[in-house]
């Protein structure tokens, strides 16, 4: 299973975008059955499965990768192989938002996307970056931010609802 992982996630740095794609649906469908209908409750940390911190671990380094295409291919992935509540995954995510480090609109869309998957409901950091987000002069991040708000705010989050 482990060859199998790395072998997809070597695909993530493929120049075809329908490459790239497939190895995200390969990662997601090797730790999962291609269910994702074991997710934990939305407020349920996880540490996740043995597989499943394997392919966190191979897919993670393809986050700093040169190519913006390989960076949001590998947020893509991370969303796709773990659970709502995966520190873990959201430790992964949450560090291309770092200092504004991701310069490049789609891949702050795709890491958006992916923490609003991952990240459990009240989960601060998700929340923090969401809100940053929400102020980014493109419109898709916008956009972006605010559903990703939608998915991991506490319900009724005063201090988000000032915010926005």
């Amino acid at each position: 299973a482990l060859e199998a992982l790395r072998s997809a996630a070597g695909c993530l740095e493929d120049s075809d975008e329908r490459v790239r794609s497939a190895a995200v649906a390969a990662l997601g469908r090797l730790v999962s059955g291609g269910s994702r209908a074991s997710n934990l409750p939305p407020d349920a940390p996880c540490q996740g499965t043995p597989l499943r911190s394997a392919a966190l671990a191979i897919i993670e380094p393809h986050l700093c990768h040169q190519s913006a295409d390989v960076r949001g291919a590998a947020a893509e992935a991370i969303a796709a192989v773990a659970l709502r509540g995966d520190i873990a995954a959201e430790v992964a995510l949450v560090g291309m938002f770092a200092d504004g480090q991701e310069k490049d609109d789609d891949v702050r869309w795709s890491a958006l996307r992916a923490l609003q998957e991952v990240s459990a409901r009240g989960s601060a950091p998700a929340v923090e970056i969401a809100v940053r987000c929400s102020r980014d002069p493109d419109e898709q991040i916008r956009v972006a931010a605010v559903q990703a708000l939608a998915a991991v705010a506490g319900l009724g989050d005063q201090e988000v609802l000032a915010a926005l």
